[in-house]
């Protein structure tokens, strides 16, 4: 399975905001209040993500062509009829990031 990074964090990113705001809703205690004792609550959560993204080159020839494709998955076919050869290079690269969220405000869109 692939993902984009940008749909990998937007849905983290949604699914938690999302699953804190229901848990807010239906518990019988405080989560992130925006007030307690009367004192605001705006302090940011981080949420961190450690993501392993792998690109690989293949370099491929068959018959008269040499093709070099960079992908992000490894992908592997067959030419039919024809003598080939692949040259597979992986790069793994390690992101790390933080995404501050205010789960005690609310998200007023207008």
């Amino acid at each position: 399975m692939s993902i984009t990074l940008k749909d990998f964090v937007q849905q983290a990113l949604l699914d938690i905001t999302t699953a804190v705001n229901n848990a807010k809703e239906q518990s019988p205690l405080s989560i992130a209040p925006g007030f307690v004792e009367g004192q605001i609550q705006l302090e940011p959560q981080m949420i961190e993500f450690s993501v392993h993204v792998s690109v690989s080159e293949e370099k491929s020839k068959s018959g008269k062509s040499e093709v070099s494709i960079p992908i992000i998955q490894i992908v592997k076919a067959a030419v039919d009829g024809e003598l080939s050869s692949k040259n597979e290079q992986m790069t793994i690269q390690t992101l790390k990031f933080s995404v501050p969220v205010y789960f005690q405000a609310n998200n007023n869109k207008t």
